[in-house]
């Protein structure tokens, strides 16, 4: 262990003004993904909490990429630790799981070297998350007009009050 640590081979192997700007434009990107996040997702559950993990996952992944690619004796050892540790609360949402994926790989093709690949599939998943987001908010809006004209075309509307007390009830309970 003292070898490794004192070998000039050690530090030299390391772009330390690459390795800031990398980190500093993961940071970048990460905050990015998180307002989209927060902004866009149809996610029930706290967002705010979900995603103010964003930059801690980014950086750590970040830095576990940065750690392995310079030794293949790291690697296999950050393997043999990692595939250990398990997450005990399960990612409950798809979304959610997407936009895990989406930092990991950020931040794998930062630390890999390939920032412009990291900024691209960052608006890439802007602007798809702007689609989906208006998407979905469509397909909401026509449910609730489909519901609405079915059921004055019926008769089952007493008075207009139904109508702002089933988009109250439908926005609260998550629609």
């Amino acid at each position: 262990m003292e070898d490794l640590l004192f070998k000039s081979e050690f530090y030299e192997n390391i772009d330390y003004v690459r390795l800031l700007i990398g980190l500093a434009l993961l940071l970048v990107l990460t905050k990015c993904m998180q307002i989209i996040y927060r902004r866009y997702s149809h996610s029930p559950t706290n967002k705010k909490s979900f995603s103010s993990i964003f930059i801690l996952f980014s950086v750590s992944i970040f830095l576990i990429v940065t750690t392995i690619k310079s030794s293949l004796a790291l690697s296999l050892g950050m393997v043999g630790a990692l595939s250990i540790i398990r997450f005990r609360t399960a990612i409950k949402e798809p979304e959610q799981l997407i936009y895990f994926l989406g930092i990991t790989g950020v931040a794998i093709a930062i630390a890999a070297e390939k920032e412009i690949l990291a900024v691209l599939v960052v608006i890439i998943f802007i602007i798809s998350a702007i689609i989906n987001s208006k998407s979905a908010k469509n397909q909401v809006n026509q449910s609730i007009k489909y519901l609405i004209l079915n059921a004055k075309g019926k008769g089952e509307i007493g008075d207009s009050n139904f109508i702002s007390d089933f988009l109250t009830s439908g926005i609260e309970g998550g629609l």
